[in-house]
């Protein structure tokens, strides 16, 4: 989806604030209460940032796109990549020849 020149200019927008560092420490209370001041940019961990992502995906980011990873597996797990992201669907076969070819060279 194309994204129209005033869009663009009001996102950039978004990205002009007062930035604050992250704390040395921080408690999940102090976490939230150091992002939510409006008008501002908030350091954060990257386990938090991911945490937010998880929580609240992004609704319009259109050059990225949410692919799963060990798919079919106890440990399958969704990801969230820019476009330019290199991702190669493989087969179990294609896989399993992988973690073969690993395991030799661990030998």
């Amino acid at each position: 989806m194309p994204v129209s020149g005033s869009l663009k200019h009001f996102l950039c927008h978004f990205s002009v604030a007062e930035r604050i560092p992250l704390p040395a420490s921080e408690e999940w209370k102090e976490h939230v209460e150091h992002i939510s001041v409006p008008g501002r940019i908030a350091e954060v961990t990257e386990e938090h940032y991911f945490y937010w992502l998880e929580v609240l995906p992004p609704k319009y980011l259109p050059d990225h796109f949410w692919v799963w990873i060990h798919y079919g597996t106890s440990n399958a797990t969704r990801v969230f990549l820019h476009r330019t992201a290199v991702v190669h669907a493989l087969t179990p076969e294609q896989a399993r020849d992988i973690e073969t070819r690993i395991h030799q060279r661990k030998e």
